[in-house]
């Protein structure tokens, strides 16, 4: 069996609880004697626990060795590409996206399993909204078309069951 986790918050995130959270899920899910592969098509991260896991992607050019306006944007963008291409070879089980954005879906034939954090985008909509934050609306569309969930805790789980 072969599990595809995506991008997302190994490109936005260069340490942090969700990146850490998948991490650990992958090493776990990879420590079974049943031979289930993970994969994470990530094509440049500055993620450290890709980098410390012996999963560091390519070496990134010299440019993205420097910090620049708009490097998170343009790392994003190469590993959504790559994703999307690893996506459309439908060499995969089954598919974990790290986050809600729902890019994938145009492409997906296979099941997904959505991580659900916390529902503070649902609860606190105001705080989120002066941002311009598209989060509540792709974790909505990520929750309604998912195979399964996982919720992060049980207030999460509770939260969950409430608003959806």
């Amino acid at each position: 069996m072969k599990v595809m986790f995506d991008h997302q918050i190994f490109s936005s995130q260069k340490t942090g609880g969700i990146s850490r959270y998948f991490y650990n899920l992958i090493q776990y899910i990879q420590s079974f004697p049943n031979g289930i592969e993970c994969e994470i098509p990530v094509k440049y991260s500055e993620n450290v626990y890709l980098k410390n896991g012996n999963k560091s992607p390519d070496s990134p050019p010299l440019f993205l060795k420097k910090d620049f306006k708009g490097k998170k944007y343009l790392l994003e963008r190469i590993n959504r590409f790559y994703t999307v291409q690893r996506i459309k070879e439908n060499d995969f089980n089954l598919f974990f996206p790290t986050y809600y954005n729902t890019y994938f879906l145009n492409y997906l034939k296979k099941p997904y399993v959505l991580t659900v954090h916390d529902m503070t985008h649902e609860l606190f909509p105001e705080v989120f909204k002066k941002h311009n934050d598209f989060t509540l609306l792709y974790k909505k569309k990520a929750i309604e078309n998912a195979s399964h969930l996982i919720a992060i805790s049980e207030n999460t789980k509770k939260d969950l069951l409430e608003l959806y």
